[in-house]
């Protein structure tokens, strides 16, 4: 029954590719381009894949990126993979004008965020991402003269947009990151009671400006009986 079967098969086999696609039998050209176009579509597929890839390693990349005299230099090594330029800005507005993080702090203009990613063909050359949802106010990572690296390079505006949307989500993360840490920094830092800085602090930069040899005057002020002011007015006064 079993040899029956297989005697079968193999004579309804043929029948059956030439029922299902005869122009491949009759004409092996046709299978030659089929299989070329199959390759093709794979190679355009782990082409992708590979981008892809390379965009949210940029996450792992920037986990370690606290300090804010770090972030600008960190956020542009992490953009540099997909679009080389001659100068980058992480600007963040506080306190009623723009500041420059780990920059020069005088000259910032008002980078435009009228869109989320502004592609350096639709601003003079300059590549923006809005990275605002990573503060509390506005922040913009602005690439200037920026071009496509061989990654991106032929790639369509909308591959490239793609690109920079993820990585806009990536650097906004890591952003917001950058400044819990900073106001971390501060609480501990500062005493709340009284607005100065903790003693730990003002032993640590003593020892930073003395290793670096500067010039150092310490003053230490006692004022005597202070307790009762504390007794007979709270520490608040």
């Amino acid at each position: 029954a079993a040899g029956a079967a297989a005697g079968a098969a193999a004579g309804l086999w043929p029948a059956r590719v030439d029922t299902i696609a005869p122009h491949l039998t009759d004409q092996p050209e046709l299978l030659t381009q089929r299989r070329e176009a199959i390759d093709l579509e794979i190679g355009l597929l782990e082409d992708t894949q590979e981008l892809q890839r390379g965009v949210f390693e940029v996450s792992a990349e920037l986990v370690g990126c606290v300090e804010e005299g770090d972030a600008r230099n960190r956020f542009a090594a992490a953009m540099r993979r997909y679009w080389s330029c001659h100068e980058a800005d992480l600007l963040l507005w506080e306190r009623g004008a723009w500041r420059s993080l780990g920059g020069p702090g005088t000259g910032v203009t008002k980078p435009p965020l009228d869109r989320p990613v502004l592609l350096p063909d639709e601003n003079d050359g300059d590549l923006v991402l809005d990275l605002s949802p990573g503060v509390a106010g506005q922040a913009a990572l602005v690439l200037r003269g920026a071009e496509p690296q061989p990654s991106l390079r032929g790639r369509s505006e909308a591959d490239q947009r793609y690109v920079a949307e993820v990585l806009r989500g990536q650097l906004a993360l890591s952003l917001r990151r950058v400044m819990l840490y900073t106001e971390l920094q501060a609480l501990a830092r500062v005493d709340p009671l009284t607005g100065v800085h903790r003693r730990w602090y003002g032993e640590r930069r003593l020892e930073e400006l003395v290793n670096a040899g500067e010039v150092v005057a310490v003053a230490m002020v006692d004022i005597d009986r202070f307790k009762t002011i504390n007794d007979g007015h709270g520490h608040a006064a």
